[in-house]
């Protein structure tokens, strides 16, 4: 990712520049709302 020129395709959706870029999200073991749970 550090090769992108970001400036140029900034306006683009994050969609689109994962596809363009072969990029996958990023899968982690930890649930989106682990610190709502440990708050609760």
């Amino acid at each position: 990712m550090m090769d992108i020129e970001w400036q140029d395709i900034w306006q683009r959706s994050i969609k689109t520049i994962r596809t363009q870029h072969g990029i996958k999200p990023f899968k982690s073991d930890i649930p989106a709302n682990f610190f709502e749970l440990q708050a609760a």
